[in-house]
């Protein structure tokens, strides 16, 4: 095709050479001066020249234009064709210009519903848009990222976005393809709750506890800001077991659980470490605050108790209370000191908060 067309112009090109040459030749013979022929035959020569030019420029225009169509054409082929979603969006004025039909079943909307309106209102955060947007400008193109979207009712949904950089129409554009994984993301969230989590009681598990623990005692050693831990345990676990069942022995702990909600504060983590015992980290917050907070769990415990098959149970902590000190190096060593507190309270008679490493940092 291209041969063919390159054939052509330089089959007109040599034509108006002719008909230039030839209209030259009239020129002269017509001539009544000798010094009017190189006049008439530059003339006629350029006259053919720039005729050819011109014709050759409107061949490859109207080549270029042919391309552009039967580009965009195949381009709309592929993308209509695709069974993933596709959207095109110019960058003028980023209003959408093309959506396949996977897309317009993604989003829940048809064509005249869906292409001229602005995409960012398809992104349920405007900065995710924009931070797109900067990524693209940056690296020419944007692979796997993953975004909260609308669809045209306004249910929101997660994808995976995928952008490059396209000419469309004969403008600037932006290709987008994407699928939904909000399945994936749920059953993402169910197994990161399932690996963090407690079953009976719904709180931090012990690995998740202690990893937040440790994230908190680097925060407090970097800033210089104090950092409390409180360890505690049920007195005398082992007997509400063994008189009441272990369906009693669990709803104790979830009752204590419940007492720590409501006196710690919503930045304060609370985790089960093991059978009976728990974990408080207190940021921001001193030895001394920590175990007047310590205290009021203690009284709070005791004196909340719960009816299960007609018995009134009731049970105590003991609590263990140590603060950041000089010399920590990790979250094992307040964790050690608290221990070692939790330990003295039980010695001394249990049902008691006992403080170890009083200094501050």
């Amino acid at each position: 095709m291209r041969r063919t067309r390159h054939a052509t112009v330089i089959s007109l090109a040599t034509g108006l050479l002719a008909f230039a040459v030839a209209a030259a030749g009239w020129l002269v013979d017509g001539g009544e001066s000798p010094v009017l022929r190189p006049l008439g035959i530059g003339a006629a020569l350029a006259l053919g020249i720039l005729a050819t030019l011109q014709m050759a420029s409107r061949f490859r225009q109207e080549e270029i234009g042919r391309r552009l169509v039967e580009n965009e054409r195949q381009l709309r082929s592929i993308i209509e064709a695709s069974p993933l979603p596709i959207t095109v969006t110019r960058l003028s004025d980023g209003a959408l210009a093309y959506a396949n039909e996977a897309a317009h079943a993604l989003f829940k909307g048809s064509v005249a519903e869906s292409t001229g309106l602005y995409a960012g209102a398809f992104y349920a955060d405007p900065q995710e848009r924009r931070r797109i947007t900067r990524l693209l400008r940056r690296r020419g193109e944007v692979k796997g990222v993953e975004v909260v979207l609308k669809d045209m009712r306004g249910n929101r949904f997660w994808a995976n976005l995928s952008v490059v950089n396209i000419l469309f129409a004969g403008e600037p554009a932006t290709l987008a393809t994407m699928s939904d994984i909000t399945d994936w993301k749920s059953r993402e969230s169910e197994l990161r709750h399932l690996a963090t989590t407690d079953p009976l009681t719904g709180i931090s598990n012990r690995r998740h506890f202690l990893e937040t623990a440790s994230r908190e005692f680097m925060r407090s050693q970097r800033y210089g800001s104090p950092l409390s831990f409180i360890l505690l345990d049920i007195d005398h676990f082992k007997n509400i077991n063994d008189t009441f069942g272990h369906a009693d022995g669990d709803e104790a702990l979830r009752r204590l659980v419940a007492v720590c909600a409501e006196v710690i504060r919503e930045v304060d983590t609370l985790g089960r470490l093991g059978g009976e015992e728990f974990g408080v980290i207190l940021p921001e917050t001193t030895v001394a605050a920590a175990a007047e907070v310590g205290e009021r769990l203690r009284q709070t415990v005791e004196t909340t108790g719960f009816d299960k098959t007609g018995d009134n149970i009731r049970f105590t902590v003991s609590l263990g209370v140590a603060g950041s000190c000089k010399g920590d190096k990790e979250f094992d060593d307040l964790l050690r000191r608290a221990d070692n507190a939790l330990y003295e309270a039980k010695r001394q008679g249990r049902n008691r908060c006992v403080i170890d490493c009083p200094e501050e940092p």
